[in-house]
Formats: structure tokens, sequence, C-alpha cells
């Protein structure tokens, strides 16, 4: 069986991995809805510590998916388990591609963060990332701006420079958490 451990029992329960195996299973469905919930539900199973590792390649095939909706909750979804330390380096030239995605370049932006905070860095975010923040329509989002700055500052922590960072990393680190 494909265990992940959840962070308080460090076993997981039969019965929920079996229900994150279907879940999974049901990111092949047709309908982009039936995804989209699975996505969502992996991500909140893995919010509250329980994931397979099987998954994450399920994860990134999805950040192609034509549905922006399947998109966005992979991201969402690749983050939570990214926080858990399941992280899948096939991601990242997906997520750098992401970033030129109209609808999803701020929740792309922030995976790149939460990845580069786990230490899978890649460098040719950076060019892209700073071409964000010198969008001046981008910066009249704060909460999506903010993404951007996790991101480079993650890299910057990681010896990756890009610029004098004009926010303090705890102040958009905050920000993007809802502190």
């Amino acid at each position: 069986m494909d265990k992940k451990l959840n962070k308080q029992s460090k076993e997981m329960p039969e019965a929920v991995e079996k229900i994150l195996g279907e879940l999974v299973e049901l990111l092949e469905d047709k309908e982009a809805s039936i995804r989209t919930n699975a996505l969502f539900d992996l991500g909140v199973y893995a919010y509250n510590g329980l994931a397979i590792k099987s998954a994450l390649p399920k994860l990134v095939e999805r950040l192609d998916d034509e549905d922006e909706s399947v998109r966005m909750n992979a991201l969402a979804a690749l983050s939570d388990y990214a926080s858990l330390g399941l992280t899948d380096n096939s991601a990242l030239p997906k997520l750098v591609k992401l970033l030129e995605d109209e609808d999803v370049w701020s929740a792309a932006a922030s995976t790149l963060g939460d990845y580069a905070s786990m230490g899978l860095t890649i460098e040719s975010a950076l060019p892209r990332l700073v071409k964000l923040l010198e969008d001046e329509d981008k910066k009249k989002d704060e909460d999506m701006y903010v993404n951007i700055e996790y991101a480079l500052n993650e890299y910057a922590e990681r010896g990756l420079k890009h610029r004098p960072s004009t926010n303090n990393r705890k102040t958009a680190k905050q920000k993007r958490k809802g502190m």
C-alpha cells in the first residue's frame, strides 16, 4: 500500500487511504467539475496531514488541464502536499509555464514559493516572476502581488537573487496567510 503517514498518529487509517486512492482515480474523469472536486478534496486531506505520495504525478498532470478550475485546484493541492514535504520536481517547469496563464498565474507564483520553501527551485522562474512583479496591472491586486513577493523571497533565501525587495518577507507572508 502507498502510505503517507499522517502528522498525528504516524499511521494512516486504511479507510482514509482508500478514499484518497479513489479521489486520485477521479482526477481522470471526463467532467471538469469531478476533477475539480477531487483535487479540492485531496488538498483538504493534505492540509489536514493526510496524503498519499502516489497522488503527486496525477496532481502535476492536472496542471495541464484545459479547465481553469482544475488547474487552480491542482496548484492548491500541490501547495498542500508541499507543506507535508511531498513534492514532485516535474511540477517545476509546469509551474513556470503557468506564470503566463492569466487565470492562475498568482496561484502558480504561490506554489513556486511553497516549493522553494521546501528547497526545490528552478532558475527559469526568476525572470518571469520579476516580470510579473514589474507589471503595473498586477500591482493593482495586492493579494496576488503578495504571492509574487513570497515566491521571490523564498528564492532569495535559497541564494537565487532577483532584486532588492520592496516588502519585508514577514509582511508579505503574513498578508499571504491572512494575518
